[in-house]
């Protein structure tokens, strides 16, 4: 689960990763029928006939942001500082890579970006930047 802010900016609960279950196994020496027969699954993440694996980095990375308590994940609790180079993963900008100036409250930051020749300012959701090394 994941705290969302709505448009009235209050907060509310969502899912991660709504309808999927995480699964540590080897098809190769356990019968996935018993998960494929269990009520409310309708299939396993394939590629092509091979079930999709996920890095234990990623499951490790999102286990360090669980709320110990309540089993919330915070998506948001990369520190960025002023003059940090980052990339947009996603969204309308993705790929594109600027410098961090500041927060703009919870969710929003201000970048500089690079936009047909000079240094734009623009706000964007913070959740969609990663840090550049």
């Amino acid at each position: 689960m994941t705290e969302q802010p709505d448009q009235r900016g209050r907060t509310r609960l969502e899912p991660l990763f709504p309808r999927y279950l995480f699964l540590s196994s080897d098809p190769q020496r356990q019968n996935m029928a018993t998960v494929r027969s269990t009520r409310g699954v309708v299939g396993l993440v394939r590629s092509g006939y091979e079930m999709i694996k996920i890095p234990a980095t990623i499951i490790a990375q999102l286990k360090a942001r669980m709320h110990p308590a309540s089993g919330l994940i915070s998506l948001d609790s990369i520190g960025l500082n002023n003059g940090d180079k980052v990339r947009v993963f996603d969204g309308p900008l993705a790929a594109l890579e600027g410098v961090f100036k500041e927060r703009r409250g919870r969710t929003r930051s201000l970048l500089l970006l690079e936009i047909l020749g000079r240094e734009t300012p623009v706000e964007i959701d913070t959740r969609l930047l990663q840090r550049l090394n």
